[in-house]
Order: C-alpha cells, then structure tokens, then sequence
C-alpha cells in the first residue's frame, strides 16, 4: 500500500488508514474501504487537524494557515508543496475514496470552508459530485 498523497511507497510503518468521516457518525462513519484514506503519519495527523484537506475532485487543499507559516524545508515540501495536486487512487474504481463523504468533511463547519450545491437538482454534468463544490476562492480554515 502507498499513501493518498505521496507518491513513493516508503516506509509501510509510517502509513495510517485516515478515517474521512469519523466512527462517531453512525450513518457515513462505517469502517470501509472507501471511508479510508492511506495517509502517512504527517499527513494524516494535518488531515485530522483540518490543515489538509480534500475535496470531493480528489483535489488536495492547504490551509491558509499552513501556508502563511514558515519552519524550514519539510513544511515547504510535505505540507505546502502538495496544494492543489490530485491524490493517487487506487486502480479499483471499489477502493476509492466516497466523494460523498469527502464532501460532507470538506464542507464540515469544522474545516470552516464555504460550500454550496452545484447546480440544480436535475444538474447531470458531474453526476458523482453533483450536490457539492467548494466555493472557488476561499480556502482558508483557519478562520470563518
């Protein structure tokens, strides 16, 4: 197994089954594959902390907060330099990340990142993501 983000297969130790949507939901939070992102240790403890996030595209984003900051090398390329890179996915359409759940934890208040339907209820562009889409300009969650 390799990481959502990295694309080496590295150290197997290192990597953790992210949660998108956590246990405590009884309705999206079941321990499935499709629930789960394989994220290394870094990347997961800034998934859960909001500082990362993915969008229901399977686009990465990074907090304003994140960026703003400066401490060396490993936040400039582990953290910063993944902005708006596509996460690896599996080959198995089955295995992939929910994109409705990567939605509801995008939109969650918690990552304080505006979100609003897209397009009307017969909208068929995108039939996988047609109920959300990050609002374009604003990705900052470290404040509403």
């Amino acid at each position: 197994m390799r990481s959502s983000i990295c694309p080496s297969r590295g150290e197997p130790r290192l990597l953790d089954a992210a949660h998108i949507v956590m246990d405590a939901d009884e309705q999206l939070g079941q321990p499935v594959v499709s629930n789960g992102l394989p994220l290394t240790k870094i990347h997961h403890a800034a998934f859960d902390a909001h500082l990362i996030g993915i969008d229901p595209d399977y686009r990465i984003h990074v907090s304003d907060r994140l960026l703003e900051t400066h401490d060396g090398p490993f936040l400039e390329l582990g953290l910063k330099g993944i902005v708006g890179q596509m996460i690896q996915l599996p080959r198995r359409s089955e295995d992939r990340p929910d994109r409705d759940r990567l939605a509801l934890r995008f939109c969650s208040p918690m990552a304080k990142l505006g979100c609003r339907p897209r397009g009307e209820a017969g909208d068929t562009r995108r039939p996988e993501a047609a109920f959300w889409r990050a609002t374009p300009a604003r990705s900052d969650w470290s404040r509403a």
